[in-house]
């Protein structure tokens, strides 16, 4: 692992190109001191962009992240004392979640890049200093895919209504992320005309809980659309959803993630012929 970017809390973004190399995966740190009597909130920690080739990969909030990096990679760090120190990890994953092979081959002038956007963490009066990290994993190995994570906000009315639009405009969507999922009474999820999910948000958290291995709920909820973890099962177009609301009268946003695989057989080739090269030269 190697730093690639680092940038103080005062300058409110980080924006890095990834030098030429083989990565399976991203560390992002966020570490500093609070100001007296304050607390993190982990929205402050703001956005992470990545474009890979100039496609917009991974588009999320860093909290977020971090709690889905908890269903699926262990314990991600996150610590705060009350006008005292803070820390914070975030994952980000080259492959899809159940496969670690996959890799993002950066090759001169590709316009691979993290985009990190942290206003909040500027304010003297809540964070007295700090800096944010970012740390590379060097994989070698083939990149057969994009691992895309990007959110499909919704906006839903008040307790009883119920959302059954737009429906989710991708192809090959293996995971449905919801954050704060109790605002829904029900879940409905249909992908290639199959009924992933159709029963109650305690339900639908209590199998997502189970089947991540989580030891207490993070109120996050995982839908998993590939539990095969096959590659050849994600193919898929949109999916359809339909959620019953319980939150208080007027609109409120629902946090609504989604995973998705776009091939890149060219660069499948181009890094295949980039592994074998580097392999050979380890003797």
């Amino acid at each position: 692992m190697r730093t690639i970017g680092i940038a103080p809390n005062s300058q409110k973004f980080l924006q890095t190109i990834l030098p030429t190399d083989q990565y399976g995966g991203f560390l992002i740190y966020y570490s500093g001191t609070l100001a007296a009597g304050q607390s993190l909130v982990g929205t402050d920690l703001g956005t992470i962009q990545l474009y890979v080739g100039g496609v917009l990969t991974v588009n999320i909030s860093a909290y977020f992240m971090n709690q889905l990096d908890n269903l699926y990679s262990g314990y991600p760090t996150y610590s705060s004392v009350t006008g005292g120190a803070y820390s914070v990890a975030v994952w980000i994953p080259s492959g899809l979640w159940f496969d670690p092979s996959n890799i993002y081959d950066v090759t001169q002038n590709e316009n691979t890049y993290f985009r990190l956007d942290f206003p909040n963490l500027a304010t003297i009066g809540t964070y007295a200093s700090g800096d944010v990290e970012i740390s590379a994993v060097h994989q070698t190995g083939v990149q057969g895919y994009l691992h895309k994570i990007l959110p499909w906000t919704l906006q839903i009315a008040g307790n009883g209504s119920l959302l059954t639009n737009p429906p989710i405009n991708d192809n090959n969507i293996v995971t449905a992320y919801f954050l704060n999922p109790t605002i829904l009474s029900t879940i409905q999820l249909v992908r290639n005309s199959v009924v992933i999910t159709n029963d109650y948000e305690g339900v639908v958290q209590a199998y997502s809980d189970m089947t991540h291995l989580v030891e207490t709920s993070p109120g996050v909820i995982a839908v998993e659309f590939v539990e095969s973890k096959q590659l050849g099962d994600t193919e898929s177009g949109q999916v359809q959803y339909q959620f019953l609301s319980t939150a208080a009268s007027g609109s409120t946003t629902l946090d609504l993630y989604y995973s998705a695989l776009q091939w890149t057989n060219d660069k499948a080739r181009q890094s295949y012929v980039t592994a074998r090269a580097a392999i050979a030269a380890r003797g």
